[in-house]
Parts: C-alpha cells; sequence; structure tokens
C-alpha cells in the first residue's frame, strides 16, 4: 500500500489524496461532513479504508460505516483472544 494514502497521527482530516482515493472507491456522493465523520471513525477505530478493513457506504438511501471481514479480523487480533 502506498505510504502517502496511510492516515498519519497528525492528521486533522483527509489529504486531497486521500479524497480522491475514496471518491474512486465509492464515496463519490459523501458530503464533506460525513467524510468528516468517516475520517473520525476510521481513526478511532485504527481501520484502514484503503486497505478495505472499513467502508463508508449507502444502505436503503442513507450512509452507513460498516467495518469488513478483515476489519473484525484486526479488532480481533489487537484483544489478544483471535484464535
Amino acid at each position: 500500500m502506498s505510504t502517502e494514502l496511510m492516515i498519519t497521527s497528525e492528521q486533522t482530516t483527509w489529504s486531497d489524496k486521500q479524497l480522491s482515493a475514496l471518491r474512486s472507491i465509492g464515496c463519490e456522493t459523501q458530503s464533506k461532513a460525513d467524510m468528516a465523520v468517516f475520517f473520525n471513525y476510521c481513526v478511532r477505530t485504527g481501520l484502514d479504508p484503503f486497505a478495505r478493513q472499513i467502508y463508508f457506504i449507502s444502505r436503503g438511501g442513507k450512509p452507513t460505516i460498516q467495518a469488513s471481514i478483515d476489519g473484525f479480523r484486526v479488532i480481533a487480533q489487537r484483544s489478544g483472544e483471535y484464535a
């Protein structure tokens, strides 16, 4: 994965390159406010949207944030109880 897409500890919002990449993988219709919320979720959970661990999708016309199976595996590994 390209390091220019990684979320760094100094970031407070998406970079232009990150936004461009997110828009190309399905976030093209989300508002700036929705993308700010998504950024916060990614930082809080430590899940990486560029590694397909977390998604911002529309379900029934409403935006929702959803972890993928890979994201759940990352969370399980962090718990120390993933077997």
